[in-house]
């Protein structure tokens, strides 16, 4: 629940870190993006947003915010 409610960077009001998370990892799926190309983005994505942001570094990261949760994800 913890993640649910934490910002993705502080001042946003749109996206928590978990409805981010949820919405990149169906992009991914809907359009078959790979691991690898996934986390490239999520890199680019932290390095043009405030230092503050709480983006997950790599899919592996995206993924285990879900575990947490008890939600699986598989492509």
């Amino acid at each position: 629940m913890r993640e649910a409610k934490r910002q993705l960077y502080p001042g946003c009001t749109k996206f928590s870190r978990f409805s981010f998370v949820v919405r990149l990892l169906h992009i991914k799926s809907l359009y078959r993006i790979s691991n690898s190309a996934f986390s490239a983005h999520m890199k680019l994505l932290a390095e043009a947003s405030p230092e503050c942001n709480t983006f997950p570094k790599s899919y592996d990261e995206a993924k285990s915010i879900l575990k947490e949760l008890g939600l699986g994800y598989d492509l």
